[in-house]
């Protein structure tokens, strides 16, 4: 038959490097070349599929190596075992039964012992479906098994999260405990003394700052300790939420607290939040900052400083849709009369542009009404025009689709046919692949049109839908008769305020800035 042109695939899930695979994609890669060479296979290219699952097919390497095999310029595929392939048992059955056989295409796994061209002209029996069966299902175990080795992994008071949090630093020995980062250590401490003293939260951070101490974002900065960078200034400041987390923070105590959260389920990205009971909490895991009793005093002592809760202000913080325009800082309330907004940045840092805000609360909330009304009647005019041109152009796209896919299936059906011809010898390999070959090309080129079109489709209907929900808030918005904040924040992301009272508006659907 001559020397085969073959790819070699490699594979890699995220579920097997989270249970420590040992077959490693450099493990595959010189595992297979080894087998090639010996067995005089000619290698024309490797694909590396690393951080996908085997429970599909939508995997780049794999897509480019198919294509090349419907090219007919690969004539065999090597793999370490058929999981590496795939773990979709029929889908995997389907590409060894027909798809593969069809192009001439030979599937090697060194490691089952398993060649495709030993079973010419069968399904391969009961052996080669059972243990696609089993990859499929043995992909699902491995997710179960992964979430229970977090579990386990957490019993042991070990840390995973990276560089580290505010006051501790890994070890340069064992990336996976905690030491105390010495820098902060000081900090940390003052901050405690100053609680149990008696000071507030909003004054240990006054005088933090007035001390020139980097606080913690800025401490991540200057180290380059995965800073996210998200307040807007050069210079981050202390605020009294940073104060105030750092105290209700159990784990300078020594404790471990991992376990506060788990997916709604296996194949679910939705997290949950765990009831305390169900943490897991490791006394000891690494040096405590604060010993256990000076961190139950601050507690104390935060907990007896009662405060008169104007109702006025006790809103919940989403509802707060007002920012400083300097720094980007949720506006706080001030005054018991005639509640104005400032920033909390003036409160704690003076001779800042933050400062020249001092807006009245009743009056800002009007102008923001009267603008965010004018928008949604904007909206609405915009959203009966988008009705009307779109629905003939969805239509017609529809009926374009339907067509094409009427192609489609009639050329799919035929390839049926054209293997059952060649398997009864009504034609010669050579017809049956030029056959096959120009209906590929056709149901390629079909395809791309239904995919560009369908896109074209999808985008019109997901603005649509848009449309539509807008103009329903958009309604409800243009209704209103007073501020309410829980029905504008559909529209408005946030409130930029500036000095004099002037605003920018950024929306969640569309850029828009009033002044």
């Amino acid at each position: 038959m001559g020397i085969l042109r073959t790819a070699l695939y490699c594979r890699l899930s995220k579920d097997d490097m989270a249970q420590g695979d040992s077959e490693s994609i450099k493990t595959q890669k010189a595992m297979l070349t080894q087998y090639a060479k010996e067995h005089g296979f000619m290698v024309v290219e490797v694909y590396v599929d690393d951080g996908f699952s085997g429970l599909n097919f939508n995997r780049p390497q794999f897509q480019a190596m198919m294509e090349e095999v419907r090219r007919g310029q690969v004539q065999c595929i090597m793999v370490k075992d058929r999981s590496r392939f795939g773990r979709e048992y029929l889908e995997v059955g389907g590409y060894l039964e027909l798809i593969l056989p069809l192009f001439g295409t030979r599937l090697i796994s060194v490691n089952d012992s398993f060649d495709s061209s030993r079973y010419a002209g069968t399904t391969g029996g009961l052996e080669l479906a059972l243990r696609n069966l089993i990859n499929g299902i043995y992909s699902l175990d491995l997710s179960q098994k992964v979430r229970s080795a977090l579990k386990t992994r957490n019993r042991q008071g070990k840390y995973w999260g990276g560089s580290g949090f505010y006051g501790y630093l890994p070890s340069l020995e064992d990336k996976h405990r905690l030491v105390v980062d010495e820098e902060t250590r000081l900090v940390i401490e003052k901050i405690f003394t100053l609680c149990i003293e008696g000071h507030s939260t909003t004054e240990i951070a006054n005088l933090l700052n007035e001390e020139g101490i980097p606080c913690p974002a800025a401490h991540k900065k200057r180290r380059k300790l995965g800073y996210n960078g998200r307040i807007l200034e050069d210079e981050p400041i202390w605020l009294r939420g940073a104060v105030k987390q750092i105290l209700n923070d159990e784990r300078y105590t020594g404790k471990m607290i991992t376990g506060t959260r788990e997916s709604d389920g296996i194949r679910s990205n939705r997290m949950r939040k765990l009831p305390r009971d169900q943490w897991t909490v490791i006394d000891g895991a690494h040096d405590a900052i604060v010993p256990e009793a000076t961190f139950q005093a601050a507690r104390q002592a935060m907990q007896s400083r009662i405060r008169t809760v104007n109702q006025n202000t006790a809103r919940s913080r989403k509802d707060n849709l007002y920012v400083c325009g300097f720094c980007g800082r949720k506006l706080q309330k001030s005054g018991s009369k005639e509640l104005s907004l400032v920033c909390p940045k003036a409160r704690n840092v003076s001779g800042t542009p933050c400062a020249a805000i001092h807006e009245n609360l009743a009056k800002l909330q009007e102008n923001t009404l009267s603008v965010v009304r004018s928008m949604a009647s904007t909206m609405l005019e915009k959203s009966e025009k988008h009705k009307l041109s779109a629905g003939s152009t969805e239509s017609q796209l529809r009926r374009e689709i339907d067509s094409l896919s009427a192609q489609t299936d009639r050329l799919q059906n035929g390839k049926l046919t054209q293997y059952e011809d060649y398997r009864g010898g009504r034609l010669t390999r050579e017809r049956f692949v030029e056959i096959q070959n120009s209906n590929q090309l056709r149901l390629d080129g079909l395809r791309k049109e239904i995919e560009a079109k369908q896109d074209q489709l999808d985008q019109m209907e997901t603005e649509s839908r848009q449309m539509d929900q807008v103009a329903r808030q958009a309604e409800e918005i243009w209704l209103l008769a007073e501020y309410r904040p829980e029905v504008i924040s559909r529209l408005v992301e946030r409130v930029r305020v500036f000095d004099g009272g002037r605003l920018e508006l950024e929306l969640k659907c569309w850029d828009f800035t009033a002044e």
